[in-house]
């Protein structure tokens, strides 16, 4: 499974949020990735939004990707070799979403969830738990406020 191509998705709020306080991706942006193997196979991965800015991440994303992955077989991707091997602390912490990404690709082929990919266990239980995240608040803030974000 030979990784040739990358697409970047930035997605960006139309109305910027007002009033907060707010996490600076609101709106600065989400950035994915989709990256392909030579099937058209795709894996989705997702850099977490406090590594840099969007318009850098997404510099820094394509350059990883034309050094590190494109044209290698993503089965013989070594993250943690190639953590030691780059200096830079943004590429590094970059490197996850690749790391996602080459994992949805294998469960995909192997028609598996990544959870199973991963995972030395059948998954029995179809249903997942559910996490949602309130946002943020001013110390003095009611926590009733997040209720409402969640």
């Amino acid at each position: 499974m030979i990784l040739k191509n990358l697409k970047i998705i930035l997605l960006k709020n139309r109305i910027l949020k007002k009033g907060g306080p707010y996490p600076s991706f609101f709106n600065d942006g989400y950035v994915f990735i989709k990256l392909y193997d030579e099937n058209d196979i795709c894996g989705y991965g997702e850099p977490s939004p406090y590594i840099c800015n969007p318009d850098k991440m997404i510099k820094l994303l394509k350059s990883i990707f034309l050094k590190y992955y494109k044209n290698l077989n993503c089965e013989k991707i070594d993250i943690v070799r190639l953590k030691k091997k780059i200096k830079d602390t943004e590429k590094k912490n970059l490197l996850v979403c690749f790391d996602q990404a080459i994992k949805d690709i294998l469960a995909k082929k192997k028609g598996i969830s990544v959870s199973e990919l991963i995972s030395d266990k059948k998954i029995k239980n179809n249903k997942i738990s559910l996490y949602a995240s309130g946002g943020m608040i001013f110390e003095n803030e009611n926590y009733d406020k997040l209720i409402d974000e969640a």
